[in-house]
């Protein structure tokens, strides 16, 4: 990749995962996403998302903003948490602690 600036777009990298990596996720797939959903007002693929977390076991998102800041500004949380299984914030080394012992029960 050459150098420059460069913004986040989500839903490009979904795009891309579902046309070349659709068919690797089946029953057996945990999908855990890292991020804040923030797509700089690209397209979301929403479309792409849920044809992953429909195919997927499991879908787990693990945001680190407070959910007050879910769905403003630029962030798609709100368009892709209908498809998680579980939305978790997670922005320290505890809430990531509580997070892992709360997906573990819920097993």
């Amino acid at each position: 990749m050459p150098s420059g600036y460069y913004n986040t777009d989500l839903g490009y990298s979904l795009q891309n995962f579902t046309h070349d990596f659709l068919d690797t996720v089946d029953r057996r797939t945990i999908l855990i996403l890292v991020g804040d959903a923030r797509n700089n007002y690209n397209d979301p693929r929403v479309t792409c998302f849920g044809d992953i977390a429909r195919r997927s076991r499991r879908t787990i998102w693990l945001n680190p903003e407070p959910p007050m800041l879910w769905g403003t500004g630029d962030s798609d949380m709100l368009k892709y948490a209908p498809m998680c299984g579980v939305v978790l914030q997670v922005s320290t080394l505890g809430e990531l602690a509580a997070a892992v012992d709360r997906l573990l029960v819920q097993q």
